[in-house]
């Protein structure tokens, strides 16, 4: 045989193992994930109700009613900095913790019971080391707010609203009961949405007027989740999940999702996360959407219990997870899969331009330092910013919390 036909013979019998094995590299690289839930042993109880993510770790609020046993549970804030691996009690031992909102370096707790003649909300600016009660002195339920108002939910008295950080506090609604128990809060820098009873209210400034969403009353809204002018409800009730995509203005029913309870829903990196309950069978699961509700998949939770799933939270990182809490249950946690692309240009200009002044002129990028000057001799970082660096979740500190203040890079975030 000649060395031309071999190298033929050869060619041929070579390529399509190489396609074969181009295809399979190409499709490891675009999924990459464990995606088995997996059950967090390491926090010693089960009655984790609400979990929150923070720069520094996951948060969970502790709520367990059997405050007869001896000893009586620690019914307080917790942290882990280890996706859940360990915990630390951070505080508020024995006031049960029904929500938790990290906001702007703070912690904001609301509470259930009263301890040393104090109740309501209580707020941390030191990650734990310290708490400060700011009232109102109230059984409270949730928790939210934006860059103005604080807005919190009580069991028996509606919402109160804050604008001078807790310093007074207005009442919403009049009178008091159960009708006036608030389910759920969710709050943007547009809107802030109140479920109370089976009455749903919204306001676009700031709390100063309240407005009800005639469309979901009697729905029992348990679950709402705000991205941009797109907003999700989620009944508690077998009616399921409906849909905003004009701030709150026109409602849908997002027929796809089915007559389910939802009890939880979240956005995070481009998905919808929904914690749906199915009474047939007793089933919880966690469904998600990358297609603003027009399909759902299961991620295959699927634990079952009566109890339903009460908290969802993220953590980024790489890879990221999804943490969820099951009333009375437990915490489970949840590898995203993580989707990469089969080829991706080295240093290609990452969005499309039409002039080359966009590069400059736009700003595109998060700084992990509050002023990226290292190396340029016209205007130096302030001394006074020398050591403390600003990361890309909006949290600054100085060394030796948070290390690596000014680089000459740019770090791009994805969407």
């Amino acid at each position: 045989m000649s060395w031309l036909k071999f190298k033929k013979n050869l060619g041929k019998f070579i390529k399509p193992i190489l396609i074969w094995i181009t295809i399979n590299l190409i499709f490891l690289s675009k999924i990459s994930a464990n995606t088995a839930w997996e059950e967090i042993q390491t926090i010693e109880t089960n009655f984790i109700k609400v979990l929150e993510s923070t720069p520094h770790g996951l948060l969970a609020g502790e709520f367990d009613t059997r405050i007869f046993l001896i000893p009586p549970p620690n019914n307080s804030v917790y942290l882990s900095k280890d996706f859940g691996r360990t915990w630390d009690i951070l505080g508020l031992e024995k006031r049960g913790v029904l929500d938790l909102k990290y906001f702007d370096g703070k912690i904001y707790a609301t509470t259930y019971y009263t301890i040393d003649s104090q109740n309501g909300l209580f707020f941390s600016s030191d990650m734990g080391e310290s708490w400060q009660n700011i009232g109102p002195d109230v059984s409270l339920t949730k928790v939210d707010r934006d860059s103005k108002t604080i807005y919190l939910g009580t069991k028996n008295y509606g919402v109160y609203t804050s604008q001078d950080e807790g310093l007074s506090w207005v009442k919403i609604f009049d009178g008091s009961g159960t009708l006036l128990q608030v389910n759920e809060i969710q709050s943007s820098e547009d809107i802030t949405i109140v479920s109370v009873a089976n009455t749903t209210y919204k306001t676009t400034d700031n709390g100063a007027t309240w407005e009800e969403i005639e469309f979901l009353k009697g729905m029992i809204i348990k679950s709402l989740c705000i991205n941009g002018n797109v907003i999700f409800a989620g009944s508690s009730t077998t009616t399921g999940l409906y849909m905003s995509k004009d701030f709150g203005l026109t409602w849908e029913k997002v027929q796809s999702f089915g007559n389910y309870n939802v009890e939880k829903i979240i956005f995070f990196s481009g998905i919808y996360y929904v914690g749906r309950y199915n009474p047939e069978n007793q089933t919880n699961s966690v469904y998600f959407s990358s297609d603003e509700g027009i399909s759902w998949n299961d991620t295959g939770l699927n634990n079952i219990s009566y109890n339903k799933v009460s908290s969802l939270s993220p953590i980024f990182s790489k890879p990221s997870y999804l943490f969820s809490v099951i009333t009375n249950t437990g915490i489970f946690k949840y590898q995203i899969p993580s989707y990469e692309p089969a080829n991706f240009p080295f240093l290609n200009i990452p969005w499309e331009f039409e002039n080359e002044n966009e590069l400059t002129d736009n700003i595109t990028s998060f700084f992990d330092h509050s002023y990226p000057l290292l190396g340029y001799s016209y205007f130096a970082e302030p001394e006074i910013e020398k050591y403390s660096t600003l990361n890309f979740l909006g949290y600054k500190d100085v060394q030796p919390k948070i290390y690596y203040s000014s680089h000459s890079g740019i770090d791009f975030s994805l969407k």
